[in-house]
This record gives C-alpha cells, structure tokens and sequence, in this order.
C-alpha cells in the first residue's frame, strides 16, 4: 500500500516517515528466514484469502514452512520496500533486502515448480496447487514470458486449483496483465455478475454466504477498467511518468479520465472491425509518457495527442 501510494502521489517527506515502521515489519519476518532462504512456519495468523480450501483463510504449509505463499509474499514486499529505501530511504537497507529476495528466488522452482502440470504448487511436498500461489509467482518475475503466459491460461482453465475469492483476485488479474493476457480481464469477472445478479449494490467481501455486503475488498475493477482496459499507469514515484499499454479485448470503444496529482489523465480508444482507429490520450503538464501498442513504444508529451493505430494482426 506505501508502495502504491508512493507511484501514485508521491508525497515523499511523508513516505520517508514510514520506512522506519516498513524495516520494523520486515524484520520480524526476516527473524522466520530459514539459512536456504526460505521462511519457516510463520506463526499467528496467516489469513491469505476466503477461499476454498484454505482453513479459515490460511493456505496450507509444512511444519518447516515450505510455504510458496508466504515466500512469494515476503519476496514481492521485499522489492516494494527496496525501491523506496533506494529512492528515499537507506541504500544500504534496499541492498539488504534485494540480498535476502535475490536468494528466496533460488529456493522457489527447485521446490515448488511442477513441470508435468505446468504450475506452481503451494508446498515443497506438492499436496496443494492454487491461483494465488501461481498469480503472484507472475508477479514476482519468477516466472515471465510464454512460460508466464501458458502457466496463467493454465491458471484460469485448471478448476482443481483452489480458486481465488473477491479480494484475491486483485492479484489474479494483475498477473492477467503482466503475463500479457490484459485482453481477458473483461471475461473473468463472473464473481462480480453474480453479485449483480444477485441485487447487491455494493460489492461483498466473499461469495455468499457473506459477512460484509459492502467491502472495499470487492471493488478493485474499479481500477482496473482504467489501470489494464484503458491501460493508464503510473511509470516513477508521484506518477511524474505515465505509461499507457491498453487491453482493449473485443472493446471497439472506450475512453475514461482518470486524477493525477498534476490534474487528470484521459485515454480514448476508438477502433473499426479491422482493428484499426485511433488513441486520443491527454497527459497533464509536467509530465511524459509511453504509449505501448502492438508491441510498440511511442513516447507522449504533455497536452493531447492523437495516435493512429494499425491492426494486430
């Protein structure tokens, strides 16, 4: 969350107030760091997602940890806080997280990578796959490419995998748009029709029966029609760059604005039956930016801009 907040606003003086309280936290965790670099049983409570098949919330773990959900976790906030700590912190604290990340990555294919399912399991014994485990194995890097992509299709299509709730699938559908399957976030969103379906007006925390029918955790597509449809996302600390790379789907037409600390973001989309149309993108004073199509990278400017776009295929 410090992370996002610090790519989104920036507010730097603030951020640098909570790096103290990041390395606190850490370093509990770091305390659990086995000497192969993995973590062992973390105690108390370790609530990951409402899901099927997850114990009151906790995925399963050996007894020595073994855990690829709670080295995954510990990984991707490692890298969150090195890159503040690099930008507004301690260096030294940065290199000291990137070491212990660095060798936690080593540990993850060797005991959890099942290459005859093509998917990570949960536990170095395999008794256990998951989309969580898998989504943030993307995430991470751990897996990228045609490797990333054929385990997130692999993700989606394997119903034996325990299946991410509400919340979760925040993560899920990031790791749709980094294994470069963006175009398929609009036809994954069942959870949310069938709360429509069922006459919520809010978004619940869990399928039903729920306990909360009115749950922050449910509304992330809300930032993801802009952040993965429409592609608009923040490229350095304080959103200073913008990196626009739409998922348009079977989508002919699309636009939205979004805020920026500078003022507000635009993306408009407009393209015929062949694929073939234009972006009109508005970008804010005192910024730059990176249009991404079709493999392509055309830098922005501040100030609108109308981008013709050829075909894919």
């Amino acid at each position: 969350m410090g992370h996002d907040y610090w790519m989104y606003r920036g507010d730097e003086a603030y951020m640098r107030t909570l790096l103290p309280a990041y390395r606190q936290v850490l370093s509990w965790y770091e305390q659990w760091l086995k000497p192969d670099y993995s973590l062992s049983y973390v105690p108390h409570w370790f609530f990951v997602d409402w899901a099927a098949g997850f114990d009151y919330g906790e995925p399963i773990r050996e007894k020595e940890g073994n855990s690829a959900l709670q080295d995954l976790m510990y990984i991707m906030t490692l890298e969150f806080a090195a890159e503040m700590e690099q930008a507004i912190g301690l260096p030294a604290m940065a290199d000291h997280y990137r070491k212990i990340a660095t060798g936690m990555r080593q540990t993850i294919r060797p005991k959890y990578w099942d290459a005859a399912r093509h998917l990570f399991a949960d536990t170095q014994d395999h008794r256990g796959y998951s989309q969580h485990v898998n989504a943030l194995a993307i995430l991470t890097g751990v897996t990228k490419g045609e490797e990333a992509a054929r385990v997130m299709r692999q993700t989606l299509a394997d119903t034996s995998l325990i299946q991410c709730t509400i919340y979760f699938r925040y993560y899920l559908n990031q790791a749709l748009k980094a294994s470069g399957l963006g175009d398929q976030l609009l036809d994954n969103l069942q959870i949310w029709r069938d709360q429509m379906a069922l006459g919520l007006t809010t978004w619940a925390e869990m399928p039903e029966p729920s306990r909360s029918d009115c749950h922050a955790w449910g509304a992330s597509p809300n930032i993801e029609f802009y952040r993965i449809v429409l592609g608009i996302d923040s490229d350095a600390p304080g959103f200073r760059k913008i990196r626009i790379a739409p998922s348009l789907g079977k989508l002919k037409e699309v636009s939205g604005t979004i805020p920026h600390p500078l003022g507000s973001v635009t993306a408009a989309y407009k393209l015929d039956e062949r694929g073939e149309g234009t972006a009109r993108l508005v970008l804010p004073e005192g910024t730059t930016g990176t249009f991404v199509w079709d493999g392509n990278e055309i830098p922005l400017k501040p100030g609108e801009q109308v981008i013709s776009l050829s075909s894919r295929h």
